[in-house]
């Protein structure tokens, strides 16, 4: 088949639903998988203005399985004024979803940078976003409202906040190489994940509160300006519990090799963090491979 990047002309090049704004439109009941896995089938939005590559609105379908997912590149939509591109790669509206297996890329960091996200969801239906990397975007994932939506496995790299969750139950993820590792709000539960190598390890929504879970999480050589970074970096959460985490040190939060405690001790709504007992060995965060 010749395909000539237009999309609408030819079989295999159709566009998705009316009003989807976006390359590819999942809106039956199906699961949808790729032969040869994500390494070398991609779906690519680059060629077109439009809101998101890929959007999920059918309840109970799947999108990639580990080994059999896809690549899913963001899309040409540009905002002049931002001078930023705000397509986005997969957003999930509907319920019982699974989203797994799939490298999720902004790909045009070196023309311009991004408002957009990798995977996000928009309502609080049950989810699962599972052993995905989501590279170089905005936001890696994103779990905009409370819910039942679980975000596991997957490892995110590179973006503005790895992930972004404001509920669900985020759990055994690896983020490095972000500003943000975790950026949480409402009530989720953050269990067994590992923030390395970020400006900041774990931090809160100033808007949303937190009420939730932190525990069993490691950070550790998360740095800002050459020195050592927060773990967690807590601007107005009082009476944060943040025992039974791993600091990078046996003897906890601290400088060099450890993280730090980063509390704001003025103005308003002052932050401040329980820490002890604290863990004294990493914990092992297990990955689901793409």
């Amino acid at each position: 088949m010749n395909l000539n990047g237009t999309l609408g002309d030819i079989p295999g090049e159709e566009t998705g639903s009316p009003g989807c704004s976006c390359v590819l439109s999942v809106n039956k009941n199906v699961i949808i998988l790729s032969s040869a896995g994500a390494a070398t089938t991609t779906i690519d939005g680059t060629g077109t203005e439009v809101a998101q590559t890929v959007v999920v609105l059918s309840n109970g379908g799947e999108f990639g399985r580990p080994g059999k997912g896809f690549t899913v590149t963001q899309t040409a939509r540009f905002g002049a004024g931002l001078k930023k591109f705000t397509g986005h790669g997969i957003g999930i509206d509907a319920a019982n979803v699974k989203v797994r297996g799939n490298q999720v890329v902004f790909t045009d960091s070196h023309i311009a940078p991004t408002t957009g996200t990798g995977i996000f969801t928009v309502n609080d239906a049950a989810i699962l976003i599972e052993g995905n990397r989501v590279m170089n975007w905005q936001r890696g994932i994103e779990v905009r409202v409370a819910g039942a939506a679980t975000v596991t496995g997957n490892e995110v790299i590179g973006n503005l906040t790895g992930i972004d969750a404001r509920g669900g139950n985020i759990v055994r993820n690896v983020a490095t190489g972000n500003r943000d590792g975790f950026l949480l709000g409402g009530a989720p539960k953050v269990e067994n994940n590992s923030a390395s190598k970020n400006t900041g390890g774990f931090g809160f929504l100033v808007l949303a509160g937190f009420s939730g879970t932190l525990t069993k999480n490691n950070m550790f050589s998360n740095a800002r300006r050459g020195i050592s970074g927060c773990g967690v970096q807590n601007t107005h959460v009082v009476g944060l519990d943040a025992t039974n985490n791993y600091w990078g040190s046996r003897d906890g939060p601290g400088f060099p090799p450890a993280d730090l405690n980063c509390d704001s001790t003025t103005g308003p709504g002052t932050g401040t963090t329980k820490t002890a007992p604290f863990a004294t060995k990493p914990f092992k965060v297990k990955l689901v491979k793409p």
